[in-house]
């Protein structure tokens, strides 16, 4: 907008609110994404979970791989607990 938040008139500011609502409504995240320089791509929506996307192909990580790895850290877990 061409005004600051100090200095705007009534039309500006509903204009302004306008448009921060189609933006919000579109992607919830949009402003934090703006601030951190992030563009969201259609690989990061989420997708229905079937046999066929178990792997996540743009990103090259399979679920089996992330289950191993949290099996591993919760085991390491309880390994260390019972040491004490």
């Amino acid at each position: 907008m061409d005004c600051s938040v100090f200095d705007c008139t009534n039309e500006e500011y509903m204009e302004a609110r306008e448009k921060a609502e189609k933006n919000l409504a579109k992607d919830p995240a949009h402003y934090v994404n703006l601030k951190a320089d992030v563009k969201p791509t259609d690989a990061d929506k989420m997708k229905p979970a079937t046999t066929q996307n178990m792997v996540d192909d743009e990103n090259g990580m399979k679920i089996q791989k992330l289950q191993e790895a949290i099996l591993t850290v919760a085991l390491k877990k309880m390994l260390t607990e019972d040491e004490k």
